[in-house]
């Protein structure tokens, strides 16, 4: 009896007329089509192995024995004959590798989670409309007291890496350090970033001396901005991140001309408006996927939750608290605590488990899981397939 053994780093995914290959450690992609071979790898009986039986009439057809032969050429497995070798784990096993892991956490696991990211609007309103998190003019502003009740356990957040910080006018805030106390207090391991333009930046750091031992900045320029000014910038405050919003053509223009005189990173960040809704859909589309480059991590994690959202937690500056901006309010932080408002999020959040699989047409094509998670440019655009590929 003919079996291949396709090696622990091949990840496995199955289409209707199609199987897709992908070697984790190589990086290298193999979309099988013929009809006889993809027969024998979607007859696997047991999803445990990765050991598959060939039929004997593959060998009599010379374009699938091909096949065969290109799979063990191009070290994706190995052919034997005679008896079925030892049982190999498949890929997808590892993903209960280690409950504690921050990798996957099941329904059962909550006291292993804790979150990851907090995004928090001190000032104005939060809002998903442009397909990015941005702050719109309004006086709403955090009830301080609401919010010192809701983070007094925060310091049970192991895992939370990053508090991300919005709010509209910035330099006119005045209670932005004691908001910053607040959290300092907290004795947390995790970056404090301020999202904010980049000319307020050296207003507040003036105002509020502390802000630039305990934060970081996320910046925001414009083809205005002059290259002096963003690397005195970058050489005096504590910038974590550039970012050029682009809107127009023009905004790319001046985009790519910043970028040929400035040795600085700079992000570019589309936005989306009524205006501009076919521009910024071309500029998002994916050509690279049989290209990309993707760990067994990524691809696991792919197969069950959404990276972008996933362990994510916003605060509006009403205390409303979201998974995402894309779905109702989960509660307020005057009735709940940062503990409490994790464990409804981790039960109940439909974006933080929105995945390739569950959505039309992803989930029919063989790349779903190589692709990036679904995002908020998606959600803006009431499509789930801003690529070129095929849907097999």
């Amino acid at each position: 009896m003919d079996y291949l053994v396709l090696f622990p780093t091949v990840f496995v995914e199955q289409g209707n007329t199609k199987v897709l290959l992908y070697n984790v450690d190589s990086k290298k992609t193999l979309l099988i089509s013929n009809e006889l071979v993809v027969r024998d790898l979607k007859a696997r009986k047991d999803n445990y192995l990765n050991v598959f039986h060939l039929s004997s009439d593959i060998f009599r057809v010379s374009e699938a024995k091909n096949v065969i032969q290109t799979i063990e050429n191009e070290c994706f497995g190995w052919i034997g004959s005679g008896a079925v070798p030892p049982i190999q784990p498949a890929p997808f096993l590892q993903i209960n590798a280690s409950k504690h892991s921050p990798t996957i956490v099941h329904q059962k696991e909550y006291d292993y989670f804790s979150l990851y990211e907090l995004s928090i609007c001190i000032k104005g309103e939060l809002s998903s409309t442009f397909g990015t998190v941005l702050t719109s003019c309004s006086q709403k502003e955090l009830n301080f007291n609401d919010f010192e009740y809701f983070f007094k356990n925060a310091y049970l957040m192991t895992n939370l890496k990053c508090i991300n910080i919005y709010g509209d006018d910035f330099k006119r805030y005045v209670g932005l350090a004691d908001f910053i106390r607040i959290i300092v207090n907290q004795s947390l391991k995790c970056n404090l970033i301020i999202h904010c333009r980049a000319t307020d930046i050296p207003i507040l750091c003036e105002k509020n001396i502390d802000i630039v031992n305990y934060c970081k900045f996320h910046a925001t320029i414009d083809g205005n901005s002059s290259v002096d000014f963003i690397s005195e910038l970058f050489q005096t405050y504590p910038i974590s991140t550039f970012v050029f919003p682009i809107r127009t053509r023009e905004d790319v223009a001046s985009y790519c001309r910043l970028l040929q005189v400035i040795n600085i990173p700079i992000r570019p960040c589309p936005i989306v408006m009524k205006r501009n809704k076919s521009f910024i859909k071309e500029q998002l589309i994916i050509d690279d996927i049989l290209h990309t480059k993707k760990t067994y991590k990524e691809i696991l994690l792919n197969t069950r939750i959404n990276l972008n959202y996933y362990g994510g937690m916003f605060i509006s500056s009403s205390g409303d608290i979201y998974a995402s901006l894309h779905e109702d309010s989960f509660g307020n932080i005057k009735n709940q605590n940062i503990e409490e408002a994790t464990y409804d999020l981790q039960k109940n959040s439909k974006s933080w488990y929105l995945i390739r699989d569950n959505v039309s047409p992803c989930q029919d094509c063989v790349f779903r899981h190589l692709c990036p998670p679904i995002s908020s440019y998606e959600f803006v655009f009431k499509t789930y397939n801003l690529c070129n590929i095929k849907n097999f």
